[in-house]
């Protein structure tokens, strides 16, 4: 909490202070699109062809016409963006989520997911296209700005959600531990955020519900930072 306090949060203030929303667009849009190989191998391990053709012909339309990814192209054809990673193919398997935790910078996860991260950062396209093209030394850089770019929008984007959570719940930590087990319930079971029900077996135990759920946490793997 205190790193999001006195770290996160400012940057992430100053960064959208100055950065144009229309440009902030653009920055999430590409992410999106080079998370595809992650996509891509999470539907076909739960044996979703269908999924894993839109969001193959998602990645091919945004890449091209798309602009790299700089435009979703593909939204307007209505070819909707599909959340998936390694953690919730797992889950589609069965694989219980292990205890909750968090981690510094990345926000809410647990051990399952958290296990996923490193498969879906092996899956990022980033790292191999920068040793590819530049130096070690550069490679690295680039990659470690990408992650903190990708960090620093992300947290821009959540900041007036986090700050409700933080002033209408009585317990901030464990509202983000609810949240977070209810929205990757969702996900995992292709359900809208309203039909994830408050118990949820081999989840983490949700305590309540709140306004702020579904816009705090309908990004990636959701995002919140609770006491380090």
């Amino acid at each position: 909490n205190q790193m999001d306090r006195y770290l996160l949060e400012p940057v992430a203030d100053g960064y959208d202070a100055v950065v144009p929303d229309p440009m902030q667009r653009g920055v999430r849009n590409v992410f999106e699109n080079l998370a595809y190989p992650r996509y891509l191998v999470s539907d076909l391990v739960q044996l979703k062809f269908g999924q894993a053709a839109e969001h193959t012909g998602r990645f091919l339309v945004n890449s091209t016409l798309g602009l790299g990814g700089l435009i979703d192209v593909a939204k307007h054809l209505g070819w909707e963006r599909h959340s998936e990673d390694f953690g919730t193919a797992l889950g589609h398997h069965g694989v219980p989520t292990g205890p909750y935790v968090v981690i510094p910078f990345l926000g809410p996860s647990n051990m399952r997911d958290g296990f996923s991260r490193i498969v879906d950062n092996f899956l990022s396209p980033v790292p191999w296209i920068a040793a590819e093209t530049s130096s070690d030394n550069d490679a690295v850089a680039i990659t470690l700005g990408m992650t903190a770019l990708d960090v620093i929008q992300t947290r821009a984007d959540l900041d007036e959600a986090i700050n409700a959570a933080q002033e209408a719940s009585l317990d901030y930590y464990l509202f983000i531990q609810s949240a977070y087990a209810q929205r990757r319930f969702a996900v995992i079971h292709d359900l809208q955020i309203e039909d994830s029900p408050t118990a949820l077996e081999n989840e983490a135990d949700p305590f309540a519900e709140d306004e702020a759920f579904d816009e705090a946490f309908a990004g990636e793997g959701g995002y919140g930072l609770g006491n380090e």
